[in-house]
């Protein structure tokens, strides 16, 4: 079967499939009117990136991260991307495979849609998400590789310091469980757009 055509349909059960399992949103009457701001219910929207480090059983090695967040009352719901791959050096292989441009590694990309709780007062935002995501990995058997696709359930918590109005910074720990190779890690990140 052509894999551009079975990816792209995979993409689409996912994303039907987030849009008629979180549809839910706090309850305006549950809106806090008081005139603190640590359960805030106002409506933010920020694209984030960062870069950190990638692990599992089988490997260790840097990824990357770009998304998109969407949060109202409580709820949180994400859209990201993440790449992960081995280090160019990978001291449990061969030496054959310790070359320059060797593409006989780890790797994996992740799309995910997630939904989650978040805690928000005007300088902190932390949060926790799960969903469902799409990974293709990259797997080494030998002198060979070998491309596979699962489905995931990947996994967020977020914490973000915005110290002005459309910026912020912070920590991402992911995780994201799946049949070829689980993945784990943490990056630092920016925050860009309406954060409070």
């Amino acid at each position: 079967m052509n894999n551009e055509y079975t990816t792209s349909s995979t993409l689409t059960i996912i994303f039907l499939t987030w849009i008629f399992i979180f549809p839910g949103e706090v309850n305006a009457s549950d809106r806090d009117n008081s005139t603190t701001n640590w359960y805030d219910s106002s409506r933010y929207g920020w694209l984030y990136a960062g870069y950190g480090l990638a692990g599992s059983k089988q490997f260790g090695g840097l990824a990357g991260i770009v998304g998109f967040s969407y949060v109202k009352n409580h709820n949180q719901y994400t859209m990201r991307l993440i790449t992960a791959g081995e280090s160019r050096v990978y001291p449990h292989q061969p030496d054959y495979l310790n070359t320059v441009g060797s593409s006989d590694a780890y790797q994996f990309i992740d799309i995910g849609l997630l939904y989650g709780y978040g805690i928000n007062s005007r300088y902190i935002k932390i949060s926790a998400s799960a969903g469902l995501s799409l990974l293709r990995g990259n797997v080494p058997r030998g002198i060979d590789d070998v491309r596979l696709f699962t489905f995931g359930i990947p996994l967020e918590i977020n914490l973000f310091i915005s110290p002005l109005p459309l910026i912020g910074f912070g920590f991402i720990g992911y995780g994201n469980i799946n049949f070829i190779s689980p993945l784990y890690g943490y990056m630092v990140c920016v925050q860009i757009g309406k954060v409070w």
